[in-house]
């Protein structure tokens, strides 16, 4: 019988594989080529060693593997808090000891690292400040700040839209949510830029811990203030209605919405400001995209799902095994991380046609893991995109005709687990 095409190439496969040793894959998250474009290590990932050990933790780079440990009890945050512990405490009859009560009491109350019963608490009290009709009602007020902050760079042409927008229209966004003053805003977003360490503690040293405890302090401090005069004079802001909310007999506690405030600034405010910068960088880089929205705004939430999917600012999230876990042919131990890389999830072939294409009309780009999945799923999430959605308008929709002012972007590189840029120059002409 003649050979068949097939036949052919399955023998030749067969030749290959005897001889050539498995592809060896380079993942190094901390370097330049890295930090500059992920999405071609994590294709290498998912084809060639889609289970990776490094260091005693596991790397997921599939989509249906990440989804299928997001919705495995087996692998917990809840160890999280443990490992920061162990990390940070030292011994009593030695010069590092240190008390970590602030940073303890956080992990230990902070809606991203507790589970059920615990887990579905907090969220049930704390969603009030996160709901459909909520959302709805301050849509107004996001695209007010955000044309306030852009009225200056308008006038003068040029913005880093960095620096001057993405950072302050999420920042204001929050404070004027909280019934806090603006002018606090930077030390808000200073103290969770430092407390997000926690959300990877083995990257942290001894000084760190010691220097994230005194900054807690200084924040629980400040929100117990705030908490005392709304008790004293409720309003309508989110901490009078988080003070205010029940569930039957249940409350939060004071210190339980102090912790949700300083959460809501910890995962709310830098990955804001990337999503806007992401947002803002892939719609500059495809004006035939821009005319799509253009031409239909209703597009627009669609767009945000979209940059989710193709460039997340939230590459990646943590799990840790709370028992012997056989998985994809492999053995997950007790106790062992498992990072899932999202931005590669994000870019699977066998969920997304076309992964490194941006597509403001892909039916399915809801499908994408930037804002996490299922229970685990960022309860923030609706506000950031609706902050996007808002950003997204003022910058492509209404009277202004934005342009890169440089071809080159630099990433931020203080992050592993983040990704958004520096800074965005553009211009800002008038737009017939």
């Amino acid at each position: 019988m003649a050979e068949t095409s097939n036949d052919a190439m399955l023998r030749e496969a067969e030749r290959h594989a005897a001889v050539d040793p498995p592809r060896k894959v380079v993942f190094n998250p901390f370097s330049p080529a890295f930090r500059e474009n992920p999405y071609p290590t994590y294709r290498s990932l998912r084809e060639n060693a889609p289970f990776l050990k490094v260091l005693g933790s596991w790397f997921f780079s599939r989509h249906g593997d990440i989804v299928s440990v997001l919705r495995d009890r087996r692998f917990s945050s809840s160890r999280i808090p443990e490992l920061i512990r162990r990390g940070g405490r030292g011994t009593r009859d030695k010069e590092d000891y240190h008390d970590y009560k602030a940073v303890e009491s956080f992990v230990a109350k902070a809606i991203v690292f507790t589970e059920n019963p615990d887990h579905a608490r907090l969220r049930r009290l704390v969603n009030i400040a996160f709901d459909a009709a909520t959302m709805a009602a301050e849509q107004p007020v996001i695209e007010r700040i955000g044309q306030e902050l852009l009225r200056e760079p308008i006038a003068r042409g040029a913005a880093d839209l960095i620096e001057e927008f993405a950072d302050k229209l999420p920042m204001f966004v929050m404070c004027e949510r909280l019934g806090v003053p603006r002018q606090m805003g930077p030390a808000l977003c200073g103290w969770a830029y430092e407390a997000r360490l926690l959300l990877d503690p083995t990257l942290m040293s001894k000084k760190d811990y010691v220097r994230v405890e005194a900054i807690m302090k200084e924040a629980l401090g400040y929100f117990d203030e705030v908490i005392a005069a709304r008790k004293r004079r409720p309003g309508s802001d989110i901490i009078s209605r988080l003070l205010a909310a029940r569930d039957k007999d249940d409350r939060l506690t004071d210190q339980e919405v102090a912790l949700t405030c300083i959460m809501s600034f910890v995962a709310g405010h830098e990955t804001t400001k990337y999503l806007i910068g992401n947002s803002a960088l892939a719609l500059l880089r495809h004006p035939r995209e821009v005319d799509a929205i253009r031409a239909e705004p209703a597009l627009i939430a669609q767009a945000v799902d979209e940059i989710l999917r193709i460039d997340a600012p939230l590459q990646q999230t943590k799990r840790v095994a709370v028992a012997d876990i056989e998985f994809g042919g492999m053995t997950v131990r007790e106790g062992e991380p498992v990072i899932l890389l999202l931005g590669s999830a994000n870019h699977d072939p066998s969920v997304f046609d076309e992964p490194e294409r941006f597509q403001v009309r892909r039916a399915n780009a809801k499908m994408h893991l930037g804002l996490g999945y299922g229970m685990r799923n960022c309860l923030g999430g609706a506000l950031a995109h609706s902050e996007a959605a808002a950003a997204v308008k003022l910058l492509f929709c209404q009277e202004i005709e934005p342009a890169l002012a440089t071809d080159k972007v630099e990433w931020q590189s203080e992050s592993v687990i983040l990704r958004g840029l520096r800074a965005l120059p553009v211009t800002l002409a008038r737009r017939d």
